[in-house]
């Protein structure tokens, strides 16, 4: 399995997001009207790819987290947001 770097990297060329700029907000989970319906909440899932544990790549891998695409574009998007802000 790819290491933690190799999957951020990834990730961050296919989206664009940095996974290391989300703090578990919770505002994707909250936003999210399949939440309840997922086994780990966004904000978690967004958590557990900032680990270095094989496990917790699994465990989204085979979990209900049916909206993943959609976590990282709110996350993105509210990175953007605070960076113009920030400025």
């Amino acid at each position: 399995m790819a290491t933690n770097h190799q999957i951020s990297t990834r990730i961050k060329a296919a989206t664009g997001v940095d996974i290391a700029m989300c703090y578990q907000c919770g505002k994707c989970t909250a936003g999210c009207v399949l939440a309840g319906d997922m086994d780990y909440p966004s904000s978690m899932i967004m958590r557990m790819l900032q680990t270095n544990d094989e496990e917790n790549y699994r465990k989204i891998i085979s979990s209900e987290a049916i909206c993943f695409a959609r976590i990282v574009k709110i996350a993105s998007e509210d990175v953007l947001r605070r960076s113009i802000f920030l400025k």
